[in-house]
């Protein structure tokens, strides 16, 4: 990016924020109104380079970085949802309460999946998983959430409601085929704080977050990506 750290500096003012130095570069999280980016000086300070840091492993750097700043990172309240509710072990009638599209038929073992529509992981898990859904070996419930909107400057928050938006059986269609851009219906912003009150009553810290039921009828959850898709599907007695 042509634009100094000086000079982004002088432009920003009082809404750029230190957020440290991870992996030899320094970065800044910028706020305008709504918006926001983080920016990260090239050593000599000469030049930026905008976008999220990802280390070797799949982490957000950036994601921790920003946690701390006020706003930068969704958080909701859990309201009406009752955290005696999940610490009874009722997680997977809690989840039937959220707003979902479905892969899969209801005769399979039913895994839930959290996801974010923009999350290049939960697009992973469910390419990895949609051939054991067409194939009838489990039933994958989709449930869109938002909490990206800090790297993506309010798409996430944006496609979550688009797909909210349609009946819950073409989520998943409207999802694989991209269409997340239509203009959200009345109910959807309603649809997608019920969604994250239930993500953050079971304890979500990142998408995609996978729940089911094992054979032997305990509650299982799993945070990322399978690394074993064949096993875990296997462990679904399925």
């Amino acid at each position: 990016m042509d634009l100094s750290l000086a000079a982004l500096r002088s432009v920003a003012g009082d809404d750029i924020t230190d957020v440290g130095v991870e992996h030899g570069l320094h970065g800044y999280f910028v706020r305008s109104g709504q918006q926001f980016q983080v920016f990260y000086a090239t050593p000599d300070g000469k030049g930026l380079i905008p976008g999220v840091m990802w280390d070797a492993s799949g982490h957000d750097v950036t994601r921790q970085q920003v946690s701390r700043i006020p706003g930068a990172i969704p958080t909701v309240e859990v309201g009406a949802i009752d955290s005696k509710y999940v610490a009874s072990g009722q997680t997977l009638p809690l989840l039937e309460n959220a707003t979902y599209g479905t892969i899969g038929p209801s005769s399979a073992p039913k895994v839930y999946m959290f996801m974010d529509p923009q999350c290049i992981y939960s697009i992973r898990t469910f390419q990895e998983l949609r051939p054991y859904a067409e194939a009838g070996r489990l039933q994958l419930a989709v449930i869109p959430l938002s909490v990206l909107d800090y790297e993506d400057r309010g798409q996430s928050t944006r496609s979550a409601l688009a797909l909210l938006s349609d009946a819950p059986g073409q989520i998943v269609s409207a999802w694989q085929s991209g269409s997340v851009s239509n203009a959200p219906g009345p109910d959807a912003p309603a649809l997608l704080r019920k969604n994250m009150e239930i993500a953050r009553a079971v304890g979500l810290k990142g998408t995609p977050m996978l729940w089911w039921q094992t054979p032997n009828g305990s509650t299982a959850h799993l945070d990322g990506v399978p690394t074993n898709v064949a096993q875990f599907i296997a462990g679904l007695g399925s």
